[in-house]
């Protein structure tokens, strides 16, 4: 997705303004300030949402003089307002190693963030705000695989891309018998050497990710394995496919939906299409895993199997409600849609409207439960970024915040954890089997319930 930026309402450098001439107090507290004000945003600034996860507003964080100073003085009058100066100056005074203000003031940029206590409103510094979006594109350099958070914590294999290093480089030490690369359900224990077991997804994804052509050293553990499973990965450019497509047998086709990207509609269109010209007579979509993307990617997806109506409703902080809409043309086919609780966000608008509209089944496990809507802010100011292996360059941080909430067509609520439930459900022995249909439950209990509604249609 694109970053846009215009100049705004801030004043250039330099330029010449009549000000109030601020106490020392009063300094001290706008230099902490300056980070969280350029977090107090207007949701009024704009028309539309152009991503579910995500959406880049067309522009920087600009304030006026009027909204500093009275943000300033909503602050300092603050019951706990000097309790903060009171920690800035112990630390800077106190701490047993220097404390710049620029770390100062990162922590509490991050600090404003996590106050709200929403679990997808996040600071990024400039580093990981290029990571961030790098993970938006689909785009980057490494072994092309999806990681995630396990099910009892530790980061573990959830897809490997086909003909990536991941998915086609055997581990150290394999025999004739065993399958090669990363397997969905491994637990990754170690990176280059160091033991990653209590880091976060996004901390073991930045270490994986490097130039192309550089290698990486991964361990994990894999079920059936007594000792960990060495990997010796090439680095490389991947492209992560969103949209993967096949025949099953009796015509009946069969499209996985790993993302929603920006081109995720093109191909499934092309998926479509070509499917429907080898004769499919029913469809099974399958959603599971697939953490979200672009609202835009996932309407457009949607609209290819409703009829005429709402898609999804978003509902905003000041009672505005936007609602985004499918026109007339339908599948027209037997449909099932196959969900787990790794599917989210964009995967449960799909869901739900598929659900509401009784457009097709949903088969397998309730999904994640993520109701919400997110914005991402770049923030103003460049800093030179030192990435590992990446070299240096200049960056800008950011903020992704909650902005809104959506509903189903029938207006119902995703709740969080909860989700939406399956109309059949069936559970998954082993991550490693989805798509393969003779092992993998969901997906043959979705085969045959197409399977017999076509039969029906005869």
């Amino acid at each position: 997705m694109t970053l846009y930026h215009h100049s705004g309402g801030s004043d250039p450098a330099g330029r010449r303004v009549d000000r109030p001439v601020l106490t020392l107090r009063q300094a001290i507290a706008g230099a902490v300030i300056l980070v969280a004000i350029t977090m107090a945003v207007t949701l009024a600034v704009s028309d539309r949402v152009e991503g579910f996860w995500l959406r880049f507003f067309p522009g920087r964080v600009a304030l006026t003089d009027a909204d500093q100073q009275q943000l300033l003085q909503d602050l300092m009058q603050a019951p706990n307002f000097e309790r903060f100066l009171s920690v800035v100056h112990l630390v800077r005074t106190q701490y047993v190693d220097p404390v710049s203000v620029e770390q100062i003031l990162e922590g509490a940029a991050r600090g404003v963030v996590e106050s709200t206590g929403d679990p997808y409103s996040t600071y990024f510094t400039p580093e990981e705000f290029r990571d961030f979006q790098i993970d938006l594109t689909g785009r980057y350099s490494g072994i092309g695989v999806v990681v995630s958070e396990g099910e009892d914590g530790g980061v573990v294999v959830q897809t490997p891309f086909e003909g990536s290093p991941g998915a086609t480089t055997p581990f150290e030490g394999a025999g004739p018998d065993d399958p090669v690369g990363l397997q969905p359900g491994d637990v990754i224990i170690s990176v280059d050497g160091r033991d990653v077991t209590g880091e976060s997804v996004e901390s073991v994804a930045r270490k994986i990710r490097g130039p192309e052509g550089t290698r990486v050293t991964i361990e994990v553990l894999r079920q059936g394995y007594e000792e960990p499973l060495r990997f010796v990965l090439t680095r490389r450019d991947i492209e992560v496919p969103s949209v993967q497509a096949q025949m099953l047998d009796g015509n009946i086709g069969y499209i996985r939906l790993t993302q929603f990207l920006p081109d995720t509609p093109e191909d499934f269109d092309a998926a479509l299409k070509r499917l429907k010209a080898e004769g499919m007579r029913g469809l099974i979509v399958d959603v599971r895993n697939n953490p979200g993307g672009e609202l835009d990617a996932v309407v457009r997806v949607a609209d290819r199997l409703l009829p005429e109506g709402p898609v999804v409703h978003i509902d905003y902080r000041n009672g505005r409600r936007q609602t985004h809409t499918s026109d007339p043309d339908a599948l027209g086919l037997p449909l099932a849609v196959l969900v787990n609780q790794g599917s989210a966000s964009a995967s449960e608008i799909l869901a739900g409207a598929v659900q509401d509209y009784g457009a097709g089944v949903l088969v397998g496990e309730h999904t994640f439960g993520k109701g919400s809507v997110q914005t991402v802010w770049p923030l103003d100011g460049s800093v030179v970024i030192r990435s590992r292996g990446r070299g240096t360059g200049e960056g800008r941080a950011g903020v992704k915040l909650t902005v809104a909430r959506y509903l189903t067509p029938k207006e119902r609520p995703i709740e969080q954890g909860k989700g939406i439930q399956p109309d059949v459900e069936v559970s998954l022995e082993k991550m490693q089997w989805m798509g393969d249909l003779q092992r993998d439950a969901q997906l043959r209990k979705a085969y045959e319930l197409v399977r017999q509604r076509v039969a029906g249609r005869q």
